[in-house]
């Protein structure tokens, strides 16, 4: 696990950054991964047409991202070692190894990736309420509210006199916030050992899937690094 403190500060859930996560049945299909690259060759094809292959290194193992001349020159300058990327492309399998073709790839930035996954996020709570609050019809025009108000002495919706009018309780608009599980790896001297424990995060995390957010962050070379 020493390059992880060079590796992800936060990644999208769709994105891809174990090895273990990409497999012969994906032959074929579009991923996105992050990861870092290792190594860059130059080759040829029989044809004399210049390509790339650089090897990514993703959190558990590394795969070979071929980068064919048409998008050479997109990504020139891109495919240097130590760089963090994000590359979307197709999976190839031949005699059971597996790398990929490059369609696209970027230089991987977690600020601005941070940046958008909050303004995401706020969007999404911000739908959330809306539709939350929106009223529903039983039938015969009379709008049924979907969130009750909370009962106050003793009277559910009730003024503490036995009236319904009056302002709503400030409690009456407040909605069930997910909540978010914050886990936090300090980085040991062992690297199997950092990677065990990353992999038994992974299983539990796959394994008890709920509705709470998940932050996982890295703490490296005096540092501290988001990955989700």
């Amino acid at each position: 696990m020493n390059h992880l403190a060079n590796l992800l500060s936060s990644a999208g859930s769709d994105t891809i950054v174990f090895k273990n996560d990409i497999g012969p049945h994906q032959a074929g299909k579009k991923v996105s991964i992050v990861g870092q690259v290792s190594t860059v060759i130059q080759r040829f094809t029989r044809k004399n047409k210049p390509f790339q292959i650089a090897t990514v290194s993703l959190m558990d193992g590394t795969i070979d991202v071929f980068v064919w001349e048409d998008k050479m020159e997109a990504t020139k300058g891109l495919w240097e070692e130590g760089k963090l990327v994000a590359v979307a492309g197709t999976i190839r399998v031949r005699d059971d190894e597996i790398s990929m073709s490059c369609q696209d790839a970027e230089e991987y930035s977690p600020e601005i990736i941070e940046k958008a996954a909050s303004t995401n996020s706020n969007e999404a709570n911000e739908t959330s309420v809306i539709e939350s609050s929106q009223p529903e019809t039983n039938g015969t025009g009379t709008p049924q509210p979907d969130i009750k108000p909370p009962t106050e002495n003793g009277v559910n919706g009730s003024n503490g006199n036995g009236g319904s009018g009056g302002a709503p309780s400030s409690a009456h608009s407040k909605l069930a916030v997910p909540q978010r599980l914050n886990l936090r790896i300090v980085e040991s001297d062992s690297v199997a050992d950092d990677q065990l424990m990353l992999d038994d995060i992974k299983r539990l995390l796959l394994e008890f899937v709920g509705k709470d957010e998940v932050s996982l962050e890295i703490a490296a070379q005096g540092q501290v690094f988001r990955l989700v």
